[in-house]
């Protein structure tokens, strides 16, 4: 019997200033929701969030310091949500910590004794207002939608980091990266291949009936019944002709540059090729071998899966229902494996189909991340799972209603139209993913390329998820820096600030600018949730310093005085998309330092301060830190923040805001230091520079972004012979250092002559010339040269490049050119 617990919290909503409710230990988004534990030891959530509107809702998990699962989903449109966890071993966890985080930064976070025990159940009846009502469609809907989604499917693909799709009059577009048989007079790279970034039309291929793609390599077939081939796109291979049969009905090509098709009859045919042949661009010379798999009558449909465990899973669907599969076999044979051992470290490998046992009568089948799925007559989800008891696969209904499932892609759609999660079949809303009708996901074996294509009613393509190569077929602009890049529209760069997402630039005349992520309104209140282009927040008077924080931003002004914008609900204040002056400091403030929500202030009589942080409660803004003198410099990282004195002695204390007033602790091993920096790269690390310019460490250096001199240390060490391994330039002698900024992945040094350089890895290069400033944060470099803004690295989720242009969609965004036939 599920134990549960409600958490009631009621509220009044203002259409223009929402009013905040705090609970006794954390602040709380203006809304209501029930925990609750089930048999299965799994913890869902559901709830309403405060702010309308489809939104991102995240539920965390944890032991102590320890994150035992996040889980994600989106509301509907009216803030409902409902989402379960990861199991939970109640053997080895005793207090667990739950935290529910909205899209607009807010939390609630408890902690509670596990497993679950009642505690005053007073579930609230408002949620049925709120959930969406869903009209299951009729066994006659549900068939015709399901033939809807069959035809078409063959019409497009995502493929490695390349995109296809056949439009009604059987043109082939292509886009994304393409080799160089296709990219004309565009320039290649050292990999033969180009990236087309708008959709073109394949001029050799016409006549298009369909197509089909397995990772880089993929098959086509004609109206005319002919079968055409294509090698991975970083090949010099160009199309190839694989044969002609009559009565083709349905293609699917593997990894390995094979394939099967399916005639109208219900015979199943396979073609070979050579797969060195093929990679190593002899596709013109390459011998193509077709013979039937007699096994296989009267079947209706085929699939073949990219990449199951150990290889391609193929599958072929009979008209009794019946399923039968070769190829990997590794998970669907996993269970008449003796010794009981995981299907994980099974490889199982078939050259002969044979039918598939313990499932229904199959209407559809493929593969979801890998596993084989199944919808049987009734559209009920059957997919391979196991139990925490025993470890090997085994078919299992995991859902009901479901109408249609599409290889590699996670999501499922179901009876009421929408899409669903199949992990528990938790409600997934992707916003403005309307009356579609089919999905196709593409991943990457090279890089983090993911990308999905999905297909409406009407013909229309959507595309969304990552755009490095171009992929998504939305710009003709290049999403990724090849180098350092200019941004023209900033004149007279002064100094520059860097969050994970965002990033402000304040100019010699007082203006600042800011792009990247908005939608906290940390740049401004357009209401634009990105902004991928540099964008004038104002001019202001006097500006001493500009920081960014997780979804806010601050300046500070030469008077002392400290304004900020963006999500300020962790200080007590409004989120306002103009700067506020922040009034809970009354002394004039010398210095500021962010480190995503930790915010440390440094007054002019050499007093710190700490203002509120998301770990703290909202009723205690503003924190004395206590045991220090003299203090003259201030940095901040994730769990500690740290202060310098002026006898050249490093100080700590936590990042936490409590109720009384907080003392500070020495760092040992740091004398005579003139300057000091810190960040967090798996772990808090600080660096100080003596008045020697010996560079010191201390902290966490499991990245090793302090070079190899540790792992981690809880006592300072030197580390100036380190920086002969810096990139950029090979320093020379010891130098004398007049900056250093660090980040998760790397740190940045300028010495006297103006030159910079990088330790770390990850971290993008920078020029060896006059560099007068340096700001870096998640792979990206921001520098001042010449007096000119400069930007490089690999990070552009959120237009942080300011090139006009994102290398990554959460949502989906129309493909203007291409218009799909759905029947």
């Amino acid at each position: 019997m599920k134990a549960k617990i409600a958490i009631i919290i009621f509220m009044l909503v203002l259409l223009v200033n929402p009013i905040k409710l705090y609970a006794e230990e954390h602040y709380v988004p203006s809304s209501f929701f029930d925990v609750w534990s089930n048999e299965d030891n799994t913890v869902s959530v559901e709830g309403v969030a405060s702010l309308k509107g489809v939104q991102e809702m995240t539920l965390i998990l944890y032991s102590g310091d320890t994150v035992l699962s996040e889980t994600k989903t989106m509301t509907n449109v009216k803030g409902y949500f409902l989402m379960t966890s990861l199991p939970v071993d109640p053997d080895s966890v005793g207090t667990i910590g739950i935290t529910v985080l909205t899209e607009d930064g807010s939390e609630q976070s408890m902690m509670m004794n596990y497993p679950l025990k009642e505690w005053n159940p007073k579930i609230s009846e408002g949620y049925a207002a709120s959930r969406e009502v869903t009209v299951e469609m009729s066994s006659d809907e549900q068939l015709k939608f399901w033939e809807e989604t069959q035809q078409i499917v063959s019409k497009f693909a995502a493929g490695d980091r390349t995109s296809y799709a056949v439009d009604k009059n059987g043109q082939l577009w292509i886009w994304g990266a393409m080799n160089e048989s296709v990219c004309g007079n565009k320039e290649k790279d050292r990999r033969n291949e180009c990236n087309i970034r708008l959709p073109e039309k394949e001029k050799s291929m016409s006549n298009v009936a369909a197509i089909s793609v397995n990772g880089s390599i993929g098959a086509i077939l004609t109206k005319n019944n002919e079968l055409w081939g294509f090698g991975p796109h970083y090949t010099e291979s160009s199309f190839y002709r694989i044969g002609k049969a009559k009565n083709i009905v349905q293609i699917q090509a593997d990894s390995e540059g094979n394939g099967i098709f399916l005639k109208k009859d219900g015979s199943v045919w396979e073609w070979k090729t050579n797969r060195d042949d093929l990679i190593y661009g002899k596709s013109k010379k390459l011998k193509v071998s077709i013979s039937q798999i007699k096994q296989l009558k009267n079947i209706s449909k085929i699939h073949i899966g990219y990449h199951n465990l150990y290889g391609d899973n193929y599958m072929a669907l009979r008209n009794d229902g019946t399923v039968w599969s070769w190829g990997d076999m590794s998970i669907i044979l996993s269970s008449t494996k003796q010794q009981n051992r995981p299907y994980a470290y099974v490889s199982i490998n078939t050259k002969s189909p044979q039918a598939v046992k313990g499932i229904p009568k199959i209407k559809d089948m493929a593969l979801i991340d890998g596993i084989p799925a199944f919808i049987t007559e009734d559209f009920d989800l059957w997919m391979y799972t196991h139990t925490d008891k025993e470890k090997v696969m085994k078919p299992a209904i995991i859902g009901s209603d479901v109408i249609s499932i599409f290889r590699d892609s996670s999501y499922v759609i179901k009876s009421d139209g929408n899409f669903y999660h199949y992990n528990g079949l938790n409600r997934q809303y992707n916003r403005e993913l309307e009356d579609v009708r089919a999905v196709s996901y593409g991943d990457s074996v090279y890089s983090d390329s993911d990308h999905s294509l999905a297909v409406k009613k009407d013909g229309t393509l959507l595309s969304w998820g990552n755009n490095t190569y171009g992929q998504l077929g939305v710009s003709n602009l290049n999403p990724r820096l090849e180098g350092p890049t200019v941004l023209k529209s900033i004149v007279d760069p002064l100094s520059i600030a860097a969050s994970d997402e965002h990033v402000l630039v304040l100019t010699k005349r007082g203006a600042i600018y800011g792009f990247g992520n908005n939608d906290n309104s940390q740049i401004n209140g357009s209401g634009i949730t990105e902004l991928v282009s540099p964008t004038k927040i104002g001019v202001f008077d006097q500006v001493k310093k500009i920081e960014a924080g997780n979804g806010f931003s601050f300046y500070l002004t030469k008077k002392g005085d400290l304004y900020g914008w963006g999500n300020l609900g962790f200080l007590g204040m409004d989120s306002t998309g103009q700067p506020q002056k922040i009034n809970l400091i009354n002394e004039e403030i010398s210095d500021v330092q962010v480190y995503e929500k930790t915010v440390i202030v440094l007054t002019k009589n050499g007093q710190i301060y700490q203002l509120g942080d998301f770990r703290a409660s909202p009723k205690h803004y503003i924190q004395k830190i206590t045991g220090l003198k003299d203090v003259k410099a201030i940095a901040a990282g994730d769990y500690r923040a740290y202060a310098l004195q002026n006898d050249g002695t490093v100080w700590w204390f936590s990042a936490n805001v409590v109720k009384a007033e907080k003392n500070a602790y020495p760092l040992a091993g740091f004398k005579n230091i003139k300057m000091i920096s810190a960040s967090s790269s798996n772990g808090d690390y600080v660096l100080g520079i003596d008045k020697n310019n010996d560079v010191w460490g201390w902290g966490e250096n499991s990245s090793r972004q302090m070079g190899y001199a540790f792992f981690r240390t809880t006592t300072a060490k030197k580390i100036t012979g380190e920086l002969k391994t810096a990139n950029a330039f090979r320093v020379e002698g010891k130098r004398n250092l007049q900056f250093v900024t660090t980040s998760k992945d790397g740190i940045v040094f300028i010495d006297e002559n103006d030159r910079a350089f990088i330790l770390g890895y990850g971290s993008a290069s920078i020029s060896s010339g006059k560099i007068k400033f340096v700001e870096n944060n998640y792979r990206n470099l921001y520098w001042i040269e010449n007096n000119k803004l400069f930007v490089n690295g690999y990070n552009n989720s959120h237009g942080q490049f300011g090139i006009g242009v994102k290398d990554h969609f959460e949502t989906p965004q129309k493909i203007s050119k291409v218009i799909v036939q759905v029947n």
